[in-house]
């Protein structure tokens, strides 16, 4: 727990059909988590879009799977929160907000509209879906921010996330995590004629990095 007195607020955002925040008996809730950020004594709050400025007491500002696309005028309220030292977190799935995620090009991601299979047994689900996606310790670089030991993520819905080089002194991008070699970035994904696989003119082939 955290036993300082300082107090550390996480924000969520709202107002674009996020995923619920409070319900902890929903499936599609993140109310346990919520729960196990209070009963570490993080603060939270909710956070409009509509709002002019993320507010500068926010820690965190996270937005968890809006499904409603993210509007671009909302980069540079992103930017400025950057700026005076806030940290933001998106989870953003496919299919939605294209356009603002060309917008985060500003930032140093590329976020293309792909879907990332998975091939590798050791690296699905049991039954091998290969949307689901599992990251170990082995997907992670070596970094401070992440300590995994022997934890693993499974997730499902992943989008392409890479570094691209900026002409710029304040701001850098470094990829973090990526699935495993047997995996790629698939871009028709929404073609429902045609059988997912890779291909090396139109996909990222693995790792890809998220």
């Amino acid at each position: 727990q955290v036993n300082s007195g300082t107090t550390h607020l996480i924000c969520f955002s709202t107002g674009l059909d996020e995923i619920p925040l409070l319900d902890p008996y929903s499936k599609e809730s993140m109310g346990i988590i919520h729960q196990s950020l209070t009963a570490q004594n993080y603060e939270t709050k909710l956070v409009s879009w509509l709002d002019t400025d993320i507010p500068g007491d926010c820690e965190v500002f996270i937005s968890a799977g809006a499904r409603q696309d993210i509007p671009v005028s909302n980069t540079p309220k992103i930017q400025r929160f950057l700026e005076q030292g806030g940290h933001v977190f998106l989870l953003i799935d496919p299919i939605h907000h294209l356009e603002f995620a060309q917008s985060l090009r500003s930032f140093g991601l590329e976020l293309l509209d792909d879907f990332i299979l998975e091939q590798n047994p050791k690296y699905q689900i049991q039954g091998g879906d290969p949307s689901f996606v599992i990251l170990d310790q082995e997907s992670f670089a070596s970094h401070p921010m992440f300590q995994m030991s022997n934890q693993t993520l499974l997730l499902q819905g992943l989008r392409s996330v890479q570094s691209i080089p900026l002409d710029s002194d304040s701001i850098s991008s470094e990829e973090l995590a990526h699935t495993s070699r047997n995996s790629w970035a698939e871009s028709s994904y929404l073609d429902q004629n045609i059988t997912p696989e890779p291909n090396s003119d139109t996909d990222i082939l693995g790792p890809v990095p998220v």
